[in-house]
């Protein structure tokens, strides 16, 4: 079921890099039966299954513009948009989120002083902000969805969860104090009154419930970027129709004996027994599992060109990033470390048998995505994709999608997948993907129920 991959992969083979995609089916089964028992809770293996409280759009609806911030809280930077009634949307800012960590962080949780310099570098770039503007809080860990509404704003806002099951992986500094059944919209919405915005709606979900919704009329939303992860749409009770996270990259652990060589030294070195799925595709551990991969390698009468590669990166004369790892597939070497340049001819067919693994693996996780859509199509599906490792590693969105279709070879239903890029704007800004989808959810909206909180 692998893509056929046209480079001599010697070093791959003996450290068994493709040892896994011998089995898909099997980890298509443990992603399944995840997906099961979370929705049935009924133990494990079991992943998330948190409601976005957010309904999946009829495809007839038409967007009309709300004036709206968007916040996008990523796992390394915060950006921060504005639309206007017209739908038009312009950047206001865009920082690591190291940005906005103060010198010294006070007693208490980090977020409230997150939220505190966020809040005041948004109405530093919008003085005029109306005070009902509304908001959409991008939140790429695990919540659990509550609808919300008082008597100036409804919408959804996220309660913490799964602190110590996979759901807070990236470690963000902001995170520190944060415990399961916090709520994060009730503490930002605390922090809005005491400056006077009391937003007409606020919604707040995973990035992967508003990837759904960048591409019109989209079933699925499947992340690959810093981490990864996708949706599913409910099937029963009052959750039937409503689109549901599932932070299933995190959860879904691979079996041990379908791991590599260096994947087994990569989880060694981080004092973890096994790995999930993400930690083989995303990009938060992508440089540190090539890293164990190369390791590995050198230690081999096959792979002794890559000790000088490995000599200098354990020295710390070289770090790798993903910057200069997609640089070198696509043989752009002009800005690259002299010895990962002198190392190319044995460390780029590893390094590319490493970046099919990860495209596979993600269509894999792309199929679960609308699993459960296959057998009862109410539309044709499409998969809303957002992945910065398929947009710069060459090869990646092939593998994926050639891995999604062969999975899907057997149903009677078009299913299709859309890597949707960033916008980029005129004054120089970005628009993240979640950013677009979460744009079209606020002019979307409407609360299904009245709860009071």
């Amino acid at each position: 079921m692998a893509p056929h991959t046209p480079h001599l992969e010697l070093l791959a083979d003996i450290l068994g890099v493709n040892r896994i995609l011998s089995g898909l089916d099997e980890i298509r089964e443990l992603g399944s039966l995840s997906i099961h028992n979370a929705c049935y809770r009924k133990g494990r293996p079991s992943c998330a299954w948190d409601s976005s409280e957010i309904a999946l759009p009829s495809a007839e609806l038409q967007t009309q513009g709300r004036p709206a911030v968007l916040i996008d809280v990523g796992g390394t930077h915060t950006k921060v948009g504005y639309q206007s009634s017209d739908g038009e949307i312009t950047a206001l800012l865009d920082h690591p989120n190291n940005w906005f960590k103060p010198e010294q962080l006070l007693e208490g949780p980090a977020l409230e002083q997150f939220f505190q310099a966020l809040i005041a570098a948004v109405q530093s770039s919008a003085p005029n902000l109306p005070p009902t503007c509304s908001i959409g809080l991008i939140w790429s860990n695990q919540v659990e969805c509550v609808p919300i509404e008082t008597p100036t704003t409804r919408g959804v806002s996220g309660i913490v969860r799964g602190i110590k099951t996979g759901g807070y992986r990236k470690g963000e500094w902001f995170l520190k104090g944060l415990r399961d059944g916090d709520d994060i919209g009730a503490i930002l919405l605390r922090h809005l009154r005491r400056v006077g915005w009391n937003p007409a709606i606020f919604l707040l979900g995973n990035d992967t419930i508003f990837t759904l919704f960048a591409v019109p009329d989209s079933t699925a939303g499947v992340v690959m970027s810093s981490g990864g992860n996708c949706t599913q749409i409910g099937e029963e009770g009052r959750e039937k129709g409503h689109i549901i996270n599932i932070e299933l990259g995190g959860h879904l652990q691979l079996p041990r004996e379908l791991l590599s060589n260096g994947d087994r030294f990569f989880a060694e070195m981080r004092s973890v027994p096994g790995l999930a799925l993400e930690e083989l595709c995303a990009g938060t551990w992508f440089t540190q599992m090539v890293y164990a991969h190369i390791c590995v390698a050198a230690m081999l009468p096959e792979g002794q060109l890559l000790v000088p590669l490995r000599d200098a990166l354990v020295s710390g004369e070289v770090t790798l990033t993903n910057r200069d790892l997609a640089a070198l597939l696509r043989g752009e070497l002009t800005d690259l470390p002299e010895i990962l340049v002198g190392s190319r001819e044995p460390f780029v067919p590893l390094l590319h048998a490493l970046v099919n693994r990860a495209g596979v693996l993600s269509g894999v996780l792309a199929y679960l995505s609308v699993a459960n859509q296959l057998s009862n199509a109410i539309r044709p599906i499409t998969i809303s994709l957002d992945s910065s490792m398929a947009r710069h590693f060459s090869g990646l969105f092939d593998a994926l999608q050639q891995t999604l279709q062969e999975l899907c070879s057997d149903v009677n239903v078009a299913v299709s997948i859309q890597l949707v890029q960033p916008v980029q704007l005129a004054d120089g800004g970005e628009l993240s993907v979640p950013m677009l989808g979460m744009a079209n959810a606020l002019n979307l909206f409407e609360p299904e129920t009245n709860p009071q909180r």
